[in-house]
């Protein structure tokens, strides 16, 4: 049962129920999905350190051993895995709306 331990499945439930409330009201839909997605996409690149300097990610990963850049790998990938259903329906409504 891992795939219901599984970031992506539950970035799937977070968009269902926010596709469930766009039956009632599609901006709040799409605004709660796109700040959803959104914030967790910046989430994601702080985590990854995509928006260091590269003299600074040099420094990061000498500095890091292999245990906390596998953490930090982790933790980039939940994000996006959580964010990327929300950011995908956030874009379907405003297809949809327009």
């Amino acid at each position: 049962m891992t795939v219901l331990r599984s970031f992506l499945f539950y970035g799937v439930i977070i968009a269902s129920v926010i596709s469930f409330i766009s039956l009632f009201d599609q901006g709040l839909a799409m605004t709660i999905s796109g700040f959803l997605g959104g914030g967790l996409l910046i989430l994601a690149m702080v985590f990854s350190g995509s928006l260091n300097s590269g003299d600074r990610m040099r420094a990061n990963y000498s500095r890091e051993n292999y245990k906390e850049r596998n953490e930090r790998f982790k933790m980039t990938e939940a994000c996006l895995k959580l964010g990327l259903p929300s950011l995908a329906l956030c874009t379907l409504l405003y297809l949809i709306g327009t």
